[in-house]
């Protein structure tokens, strides 16, 4: 991944955490971010489109149309990048060189099973982001992984540790992480929903960092 595709998903990540917050805030009265709000969203719709344009330009969709079952049930794309607009989106890896990727969700939610992928040499980085809905994530029981979870309202599930509440972050992270030649990061952000993050087979690891 790119540099600039990386740095590029990040912000939009943290645009969809922001506006999350924003109507957090303004539902419990705290700040009135109602006429911010109202516009704000033309801005986003926006951005989207020159977003989608230039990565249709690159040779990249990017950027879903709005609908279930978005992605194909199977796919053997060794990056993926894609936004969902609405709709329950489900996608199976199955690339043997899988080096991470980028997926949003504004309303609805995600599945992405990785028990049939496998990664480069290296970390490979799979982001997740989602404002109102579910992302449920299934890893790969062979290949170290570490997670970062964060959902501002909601629950969190992450391999056999759970919370519900609000603002909560949980993490994960397989021994041996460190120090292995392959090795999968998954970052998952919600805002309103849940997150769900399991591993088929028991490993030997690590849990830290669980708040609310």
């Amino acid at each position: 991944m790119s540099r600039e595709a990386k740095s590029g998903s990040q912000v939009w990540g943290w645009v969809l955490i922001g506006l999350g917050i924003a109507f957090l805030l303004d539902r419990f009265d705290v700040i009135d971010f109602g006429d911010l709000i109202a516009a704000l969203w033309p801005l986003v719709l926006v951005g989207l489109g020159i977003k989608m344009i230039l990565n249709r330009e690159r040779g990249d969709d990017g950027l879903a149309d709005a609908g279930a079952k978005e992605m194909s049930p199977a796919s053997g794309e060794s990056h993926v990048n894609r936004t969902f607009f609405f709709g329950d989106n489900a996608v199976k890896l199955t690339s043997k060189h899988f080096t991470g990727g980028n997926l949003s969700t504004i309303f609805g939610s995600v599945k992405i099973d990785l028990t049939e992928a496998d990664f480069v040499e290296g970390e490979s980085v799979m982001t997740v982001n989602g404002v109102f809905g579910d992302i449920h994530v299934t890893l790969p029981a062979r290949t170290k992984c570490a997670v970062r979870s964060h959902v501002i309202v909601g629950q969190v599930e992450v391999v056999d540790a759970q919370d519900s509440g609000f603002f909560l972050n949980k993490s994960f992270q397989s021994d041996g992480y460190d120090s292995a030649k392959k090795k999968l990061h998954v970052s998952a952000s919600q805002v309103f929903g849940n997150i769900v993050i399991e591993q088929p087979a028991k490993v030997s690891s690590k849990k830290t960092g669980v708040s609310s």
